[in-house]
């Protein structure tokens, strides 16, 4: 995430307040612009929508009141409502954009725009009938002065305040969600950290904030020495039914080797998922600051103030936990990327599976833009396993007729897959497939199956009737059809989204209605 600090804020804030002057006086030239367009509206809501209901607040009183002494617009009759209806603009926004959470940017970034107009709008009524106009005001001049007469206005600012905070977004300007919200979510996960070990000391918070932020690279610098350390910590640790993932972030968390001993699962798929993790961290040491300020506000331990001032005047050093900590928590975890968590039902089928001299294979079905081949590759990385791409078995020209697209799984070259790879899978020795090039419309290179006790064939057919029942574990991806073209949108563009709109997807669904794919799974997941 890509910090957002009070300085980008009091500038964003700073620009805003001037447009607040600057856009009525560009406006003067319409016949009652103020009224009908309400230009000054738009730099207070994307304020609060931006910069949050703090800065959005005082854009909203400084913004009129610098206008009105510097160019008489609004005159100081109207001043005193139009501080109280832009002062809410930008307080409401700011603060439905921390409090919505729709899981889609968009819809939190209207709904936030239209409660904020809807409350500043209320407010002034209440405001002009009694304190400015007591007596004079009535619902029908409320509802034409707002509403009727602002209708244009209302309009450039549905159209035009999403459109701008997107621009900037995209831009990378601002983030998705701005500091104060990560610092609110972080501030949960510290608060649940205490209530789960109470014994936290000062530099246990720092630890657990560096951790968040930074992930866990500096235990990594070494992997044999690293691996050799694992396998000693994990062989002290008795087994324990203890959670077996705390959560620390949004984005890492904590897994107990004694919660992770108890439900049997091998030691060393827990060390490459660690190992991973390593590797992907996309911590920032700005955001580690900032956690460090949100632990010394929330935490009720004691000195915490005067520990974090010395530990940043030392540079801000690693450190480990406490010994009071060691003594009554006896902390024995790894920080792991909380993606590879959500394939813990998976690992946990695979453990459960009976052992076996030969290969162990696992089918990743499911529908398009499910997650199939993120959650392979994840699988490859803990397993140690190769990865063979339903995708290398695209249908050639020549293959392709009305009468084989009509056969549900038709559009798939089942034949060429039942020679060149299913003989293969379960002898746990090395072979290798020729690859379709989608690009060249034509069978180009080959791909290497490495040995190995474990493969994964991960792809849409990858369960077709015609491979019989060859894997030992089938796994269905699932999602939602918005959530699909919202993703396959991002991830492939308008023109391809369009073409799995209209082609396939109904064949993908096809296939999977007549063959009951999901419901003879061994599992269903959602990534």
């Amino acid at each position: 995430m890509k910090t957002f600090t009070d300085t980008k804020k009091l500038i964003i804030t700073a620009l805003c307040t001037a447009l607040c002057v600057v856009l009525p006086w560009a406006f003067h030239g319409i016949p009652n612009a103020g009224s009908v367009l309400c230009p000054m509206h738009i730099p207070v809501l994307l304020c609060g929508l931006v910069c949050g209901w703090q800065y959005g607040l005082v854009c909203g009183v400084l913004g009129p009141f610098l206008s009105s002494i510097l160019t008489q617009m609004p005159p100081l009759g109207y001043l005193p409502g139009m501080l109280v209806e832009l002062a809410v603009y930008g307080l409401v926004t700011g603060l439905c954009m921390r409090l919505v959470q729709t899981k889609k940017y968009v819809a939190d970034l209207y709904i936030s725009l239209i409660v904020g107009m809807l409350c500043g709008r209320a407010v002034a009524g209440i405001a002009q009938s009694l304190l400015f106009s007591a007596g004079e005001y009535s619902l029908a001049l409320w509802v034409t002065s707002y509403f009727v007469t602002a209708l244009p206005g209302i309009a450039m600012q549905l159209a035009f305040v999403p459109a701008i905070v997107l621009t900037l977004k995209k831009a990378k300007l601002i983030p998705q969600r701005d500091a104060d919200r990560c610092n609110m979510e972080f501030a949960n996960y510290l608060k649940e950290q205490y209530k789960l070990h109470p014994s936290m000391q000062p530099q246990d918070a720092v630890k657990l904030c560096y951790q968040a932020a930074l992930g866990a690279e500096h235990l990594l610098t070494d992997f044999g020495a690293a691996e050799k350390y694992f396998a000693e910590e994990y062989a002290a640790v008795e087994a324990a039914k203890l959670p077996l993932c705390e959560e620390i972030s949004a984005e890492v968390c904590r897994v107990n080797l004694a919660a992770w001993k108890a439900k049997g699962l091998p030691a060393e798929w827990l060390f490459n998922m660690f190992a991973a993790s390593v590797r992907t961290a996309r911590g920032k040491s700005e955001l580690f600051k900032e956690y460090l300020a949100t632990a010394g506000k929330v935490l009720p331990l004691a000195d915490r103030k005067t520990y974090l001032e010395q530990y940043t005047a030392a540079g801000m050093p690693t450190v480990h936990h406490s010994e009071v900590y060691r003594a009554a928590e006896k902390p024995a975890y790894r920080i792991v990327d909380r993606r590879f968590t959500r394939l813990l039902p998976i690992l946990e089928k695979i453990a459960a599976l009976p052992k076996s001299d030969r290969a162990c294979v696992l089918a990743l079905e499911g529908r398009a833009a499910a997650g199939k081949s993120t959650a392979a590759a994840m699988l490859a990385e803990i397993l140690g396993a190769p990865v063979v791409h339903m995708d290398d078995f695209f249908l050639p020209p020549a293959l392709r007729s009305e009468e084989r697209f009509a056969l549900p799984g038709g559009n798939v070259h089942y034949e060429r897959f039942s020679e060149e790879v299913l003989p293969h899978l379960h002898s746990a020795e090395r072979f290798s497939y020729r690859i379709f090039d989608c690009g060249k419309m034509a069978i180009e290179g080959e791909r290497e199956v490495c040995a190995s006790a474990y493969r994964i064939v991960e792809g849409a057919y990858s369960c077709h009737p015609a491979f019989g029942d060859y894997a030992d574990l089938k796994v269905f991806f699932d999602i939602a059809p918005d959530a699909q073209m919202q993703r396959i949108l991002v991830r492939n563009g308008a023109q391809m989204a369009e073409m799995f709109k209209k082609r396939w997807i109904p064949l993908e669904e096809a296939y999977y209605k007549a063959n009951r794919t999901k419901e003879n799974a061994d599992l269903v997941v959602e990534m």
